[in-house]
């Protein structure tokens, strides 16, 4: 494992969406405070998701929806948020 890539490629995802991600950052405060917290666990799960599936693809690109796929996982994820 080359940790100088892993940095890299982390960093070109994060340079190729830069306003995708801010709005997703909005979306997930917003979502989190208006939830009382009950939604930190899928939320930051999708997070997760969104960033890693970005990683994954050729493009390198973010999409949105990812953040809400974990949604069907509510009752495993809200050990996350702590």
């Amino acid at each position: 494992m080359n940790i100088g890539r892993c940095f890299n490629e982390a960093l070109d995802v994060y340079t190729k969406n830069f306003w995708p991600l801010v709005l997703g950052a909005l979306l997930f405060e917003v979502m989190f405070l208006l939830s009382l917290t009950i939604l930190a666990g899928p939320l930051i799960g999708g997070w997760s998701l969104m960033t890693i599936n970005a990683l994954r693809r050729p493009d390198k690109r973010v999409e949105l929806g990812d953040m809400f796929r974990t949604f069907d996982r509510f009752f495993t994820l809200p050990g996350c948020s702590t």
